[in-house]
């Protein structure tokens, strides 16, 4: 699954697009794949980690209906057993209004920006953003 995320963001990179890569990113040496992909594009890599108490979090998988995903409350415990240190990412606090959630999220993407137009671009334009594990963070 990554490797086909990372092989589409590589070619939008390619053609200057900026890119969100939503997955759980559980794995470090994903998040280096991720990061290469980044390097070998010019691209700025901005790493979000969405984190919530676990007790919301198993609320919401709860409440959940109807969505493409098949995580429940064991899942989200195999998860968080298994999540490797992530010390690159900013976290984001999901606990709150999502137009807040979103707030943060942009202004960390903002931040990383690389000097020039924001505007699409030649190839070195574009941003990686990592956001996870708890779900979309910009979109």
């Amino acid at each position: 699954m990554y490797r086909e995320l990372l092989d589409r963001a590589r070619h939008l990179l390619d053609h200057g697009e900026t890119v969100i890569l939503d997955a759980s990113w559980s794995s470090a040496w994903d998040r280096v794949a991720a990061r290469e992909v980044a390097r070998a594009t010019s691209s700025v890599p901005v790493e979000l980690r969405c984190v919530v108490d676990p007790a919301v979090a198993a609320d919401r998988l709860r409440r959940r209906r109807g969505d493409a995903s098949d995580a429940d409350a064991g899942v989200a415990a195999r998860m968080a057993g298994d999540f490797d240190a992530w010390r690159k990412a900013v976290d984001v606090a999901t606990d709150r209004a999502p137009a807040d959630v979103l707030d943060v999220a942009l202004a960390t993407v903002a931040s990383a920006r690389p000097p020039g137009p924001p505007d699409k671009g030649p190839a070195g334009s574009g941003r990686v953003a990592l956001p996870g594990p708890t779900g979309t963070v910009v979109g």
